[in-house]
């Protein structure tokens, strides 16, 4: 159920999100900027998956119950990092005629990386791609508070 939740209010945040810079910008490119980077990130978790059991192996309950972290002891999933937010904020900036598709997916991207980090009781540096790469993607080193 807590999963359920979770993606569920991944979907109305990337909605939210995506609505208010439709508006804003006038852009249908917006609101796709906010579904990339607000609802499809999560599909690193699928590579996760795969690099610890192979393309052959899929069970959906072992996929949901991510135990493959634990079991594997590694923790990549490489969408999930505040510094891509960040990034897609300044290109926004940088491309005035991409800012609704940019500050959307930034703000979309980073408010899915807050819910994660609640949802699972994360320290907030985990969701940091240099730290996870400092931390040689070790499940305990990232994961212990």
């Amino acid at each position: 159920m807590r999963q359920r939740s979770e993606e569920i209010l991944h979907l109305s945040i990337t909605v939210l999100v995506g609505s208010y810079f439709y508006l804003l910008y006038n852009s249908f490119s917006s609101f796709i900027g906010s579904f990339i980077f607000g609802l499809l990130i999560d599909f690193d978790h699928f590579l996760d998956y795969f690099k610890a059991y192979g393309f052959n192996k899929f069970n959906l309950n072992n996929f949901l119950s991510c135990a493959y972290f634990k079991e594997k002891n590694k923790l990549y999933f490489i969408f999930h990092g505040f510094e891509y937010g960040f990034i897609l904020i300044i290109l926004g900036y940088i491309f005035n005629s991409y800012q609704g598709f940019f500050y959307s997916g930034g703000i979309s991207l980073i408010l899915h990386i807050i819910i994660d980090t609640y949802f699972n009781s994360s320290k907030i540096i985990s969701y940091f791609i240099i730290y996870r790469i400092y931390k040689n993607f070790n499940y305990k080193e990232i994961i212990l508070k």
